[in-house]
């Protein structure tokens, strides 16, 4: 999860633009962790991505509403994902701006475009249709692009946010004083 900071995600959308975004927040989820989809290191039909190579989309919806994108970290085999929580936009802000603003009346300040999970998710133009596909294949419709790693100390580390179970796991990461971090 920390290794995906400051790196960047690419989307490519069926009309030709090309969006970027870079990852200001993740959040680490684990076979082994209550609060994850594939606890106990149950493999299902809906999680399925989750125990696949690392660097696979797992994209699921959030309260029915928003969908949320993980990639995978894990060796093959072994239940992970790290989601995507905030991307601070960098390249088709206007893209990104009128995908978030469908049916709102009020624009969204660029640093807020990708501030959240569903946010990133809407910003990107991302749903279920991108479950397991390679987010290491520069020529796939969604890609990460490594970044240079951070200094120690502009990282900051806390507990994840918005979960009932392991909630004491210091299993955040997002980059510190990043306005776009939610």
């Amino acid at each position: 999860a920390r290794a995906l900071l400051n790196c960047i995600l690419h989307r490519r959308l069926p009309t030709g633009a090309h969006l970027a975004a870079r990852i200001v927040e993740t959040e680490y989820y684990h076979e082994t962790d209550p609060a994850s989809h594939c606890y106990p290191g149950t493999r299902n039909t809906k999680n399925a991505v989750m125990f696949g190579p690392p660097g696979r989309a797992y994209v699921y919806r959030s309260y029915g509403i928003h969908w949320c994108l993980n990639c995978t970290a894990a060796p093959d085999g072994e239940g992970s994902g790290v989601l995507i929580r905030a991307v601070e936009p960098l390249v088709g802000v206007d893209e990104m701006a009128k995908l978030r603003s469908r049916g709102q009346k009020k624009a969204i300040a660029t640093h807020k475009l990708g501030s959240g999970p569903g946010n990133v998710a809407q910003a990107m133009e991302v749903d279920i249709s991108f479950g397991g596909m390679d987010m290491q294949d520069q020529q796939s419709e969604l890609w990460i692009e490594m970044g240079e790693e951070l200094p120690e100390e502009s990282i900051g580390i806390s507990p994840r946010i918005g979960i009932t179970r392991a909630i004491d796991e210091p299993w955040r990461f997002f980059i510190k004083d990043n306005p776009s971090v939610s």
